[in-house]
């Protein structure tokens, strides 16, 4: 009966094994992709592994206490002790799932699917095993409308150039790193910028490029986020560019041309003198309403007053009849 026992009550030693090694295993390799130049495709590798190890942990944990009722053997420490490091770990990805199921499975958003900007210096860049450089095409476009409707160019009143050197600086506060830039020109109507956006946690790479086109009047900025590698994006890409598209919005409206600040100014000259009438009307309510109250006030004080004399003189008559009689 020994060997059978030792049998048993392995299952509770493993478990809490396998799942402290896949425990350690995916923050090692989270950690190298993050700080060093580990290969995504390897560091992914790892980290599915560490799910399937925090699975079968699991399973001989449950099985472990299932044969612990049984039998009435010791290890159930060890068997809650891999349970709960294993439940620890599937539940990053559990969380998850709800998002993936809501978002469509796409890794590749623009403002403009029709004719989306194109990676010219991020392709080169690309490693051979990502996801390829060009736009996925009419499956990409149909979800991405149904799933985010919201995401649409942005046109300004403003000169090309004024508004490629805004969102050039909106780009770097953001804190991407720059690969590839060209303004536009005379020659060259169209502006690119081309940057990649490293993520924070686990340092993934996802190539984003934006494209200036106008005139000295009126311009137009499109956007594209694509990830590197992974078939769902879990909604990032839509996050990355609306974020964009928001700091290009404020940036845009707060650095407002002349001839707009001038129109605006003169426009709000006699705003400002209906403020400032309105604001003495009301000081001249509040003095007047004070100067009521002031008179009211004396008014009562002068009535207490000559309430007292008409005593006193009451007083002083009635004292001067009594000494009459005596």
């Amino acid at each position: 009966m020994l060997p059978t026992r030792m049998k048993r009550t392995a299952f509770a030693k493993w478990a809490m094994r396998i799942a402290l090694f896949s425990a350690q295993l995916i923050v090692l390799a989270l950690l190298l992709h993050r700080f060093t130049p580990f290969p995504t495709p390897v560091a992914l590798n790892l980290v599915l592994v560490g799910f399937a190890g925090a699975v079968l942990a699991l399973t001989l944990a449950i099985v472990a206490v299932v044969r612990i009722w049984q039998f009435g053997m010791p290890g159930f420490g060890h068997a809650c002790a891999g349970a709960f490091v294993a439940i620890a770990i599937l539940m990053w990805p559990a969380v998850l799932v709800p998002r993936a199921m809501r978002l469509p499975a796409i890794n590749d958003v623009t403002t403009d699917a029709a004719r989306p900007p194109m990676f010219v210096a991020l392709a080169r860049a690309r490693p051979t095993d990502a996801n390829p450089a060009s736009y996925p095409g009419t499956s990409f476009a149909l979800k991405q409308a149904a799933a985010y409707p919201d995401i649409k160019p942005l046109e300004v009143a403003r000169p090309s150039g004024e508004s490629f050197d805004i969102t050039r600086s909106v780009v770097a506060r953001l804190g991407w790193r720059i690969v590839s830039e060209s303004p536009p020109s005379k020659s060259a109507q169209t502006g690119l910028i081309e940057a990649v956006d490293e993520t924070l946690i686990l340092g993934f790479d996802d190539d984003v490029v934006i494209r200036v086109v106008g005139d000295q009047k009126v311009s137009r900025i499109d956007v594209r986020s694509a990830s590197r590698y992974g078939r769902h994006d879990l909604g990032r890409n839509a996050e990355r560019v609306r974020g964009l598209l928001k700091q290009l919005h404020a940036r845009l409206s707060l650095a407002a041309p002349a001839e707009e600040v001038d129109e605006t100014s003169k426009s709000a000259r006699p705003q400002k003198v209906k403020r400032t009438k309105k604001k003495r009307s009301k000081k001249a309510s509040r003095s007047r309403a004070q100067a009521r109250a002031r008179s009211k006030a004396q008014g009562a004080r002068r009535r207490k007053v000559l309430r007292r004399a008409k005593r006193r003189r009451r007083r002083r008559d009635i004292r001067s009849q009594v000494f009459q009689r005596r």
